[in-house]
């Protein structure tokens, strides 16, 4: 089981609420929270994709992320908006 995680947003602002009630169940569930992608065990990305630059700023992210080959769980409206990105 991953117990280091890192959380990361990229794209609107709305991801960050969604951020810090992910953050509190984690530490409620005794995860450790990662300083930094190169440290964790699972990377968890909330994405945005309502306008172009959202979507281009969530799938910049999440290809610099792939750099660290960890498990990434993306979440956010990009998976469903631009789900072939």
């Amino acid at each position: 089981m991953c117990k280091r995680v890192y959380l990361e947003k990229a794209g609107c602002n709305r991801r960050q609420l969604d951020l810090e009630k992910i953050r509190s169940y984690l530490e409620e569930n005794g995860y450790t929270l990662a300083q930094s992608p190169k440290t964790a065990d699972l990377i968890l990305l909330g994405t945005c994709a309502f306008k172009e630059k959202e979507e281009d700023e969530s799938v910049v992210r999440l290809r610099a992320l792939r750099k660290y080959d960890k498990q990434i769980l993306v979440y956010g409206c990009l998976p469903d908006i631009a789900k072939e990105k």
